[in-house]
This record gives C-alpha cells, sequence and structure tokens, in this order.
C-alpha cells in the first residue's frame, strides 16, 4: 500500500505542477492581450474630417475604416446651429450635415465631436477649427 500510495502522491505532484505552469502560461497570454490592447487603442486615431460645404454649412465625416457610434457635435457656445447634431451610428465614408452661424458673440470657433467605438461604450472627443472659405 505505501507504494500505491507514493505512486499515487508522485502523479497529484505532476499533475500540480503541470496545472501550475498552464496557469503561467495563460496568465502571461492574458497580460500580453491586455498589453496589444493598449496599444491598438494608443494608436486610434480619430476618424474624422470636416469640409466646409457652402458659407457656413458643414459636414463631419467619419474618414475612418469602422463604423462609430453615439457621434454628437458641440458648436461654440452662442452659435446657431440647425441640422444634425447626434446620431447613433456613422458608417465609413457617411457624413452628418449641419450649418453653424458665428458672430461677434460666439466664444471661438471650435466645434468638438464626441463618439464610442461601440455602442455605449468609452467616449472619445476631437475638436477642431471650423473651416473657413477664405
Amino acid at each position: 500500500m505505501d507504494v500505491a500510495a507514493f505512486v499515487v502522491s508522485v502523479v497529484a505532484l505532476g499533475v500540480a505542477a503541470f496545472a501550475l505552469r498552464y496557469a503561467h502560461v495563460e496568465a502571461d497570454a492574458a497580460r500580453r492581450s491586455v498589453e496589444l490592447q493598449e496599444e491598438a487603442a494608443a494608436r486610434y486615431r480619430a476618424p474624422w474630417a470636416l469640409r466646409l460645404l457652402a458659407d457656413e454649412s458643414y459636414e463631419l465625416v467619419n474618414d475612418g475604416d469602422e463604423s462609430v457610434f453615439d457621434v454628437e457635435i458641440t458648436p461654440p457656445a452662442r452659435a446657431v446651429v440647425h441640422g444634425q447634431r447626434t446620431v447613433d451610428r456613422l458608417a465609413p465614408g457617411s457624413s452628418m450635415s449641419f450649418f453653424v452661424a458665428t458672430s461677434l458673440a460666439t466664444d471661438g470657433r471650435v466645434i468638438s465631436a464626441t463618439w464610442s467605438r461601440r455602442p455605449g461604450g468609452d467616449t472619445h472627443e476631437w475638436q477642431r477649427q471650423l473651416p473657413t472659405g477664405s
């Protein structure tokens, strides 16, 4: 019986060692996956192009290669805005058009856009000066 108990103990030790090694390999793989995701997020660039259509009419174009979600534009304070200000989903190459009238009372000419890369995901923000025709 002592020999059988010893053999079972050795086999159990071997299984435990294998399980420990496997757990370390899985933990390393999980850490590397997180690192790769963080690197990809750091390389992500805002997908936007802001174009002047005519006078004070603009379009915000998804110039990226993936759809974006929960898009919202915020005009300069005290500017008059008409047209789309929010869109649930904007496919690559699609755009949203709007009119922004500024005056001396308007705080600058900076417009901002917020969006997420998936519905309800983390919010990103991008800002640009409104382009002029001159």
